[in-house]
């Protein structure tokens, strides 16, 4: 599953590479592909507001590229994230971030994306307590 991140207005692309040969990898909303070799792999571009599942018939790695500050017009940092698949997620996570910030320049914002089953959203705790129900 992929999702929007946080803040971002452009479109991010995506790598799926497949592990083995004849891989098919169909994406909601879009025709199916095959990935004919491992190692083969195909690139698409999706808008920043959407949520895509991704699914293949055999093991695949998914990158997602989020542009940087020289390509676009807002104001990130360039990087990569893997998609785990959801056989991967885990029930507990520790998330450690950078305490350095520098006040001349820019103070750190962090963020955390989720993706979780929505009939599951009820038993999602931060630091042992229940998210807002404002939370999306």
């Amino acid at each position: 599953m992929t999702a929007p991140i946080p803040k971002r207005t452009v479109g991010n692309y995506f790598r799926i590479v497949a592990i083995e040969d004849n891989t098919e990898v169909r994406i909601a909303g879009s025709s199916s592909l095959i990935l004919a070799k491992a190692g083969d792999w195909n690139q698409i571009t999706l808008p920043s507001s959407s949520y895509k599942s991704i699914n293949a018939t055999k093991p695949v790695c998914i990158a997602q590229f989020v542009l940087g500050l020289t390509v676009i017009s807002d104001s990130t940092d360039a990087s990569m994230l893997i998609i785990p698949p959801y056989e991967l997620f885990n029930s507990k996570y520790t998330f450690a971030t950078a305490e350095y910030s520098h006040p001349e320049y820019f103070r750190y914002e962090y963020q955390v994306m989720l993706v979780i089953d929505s009939t599951k959203k009820d038993g999602l705790l931060l630091d042992e307590n229940p998210l807002p129900k404002t939370t999306k």
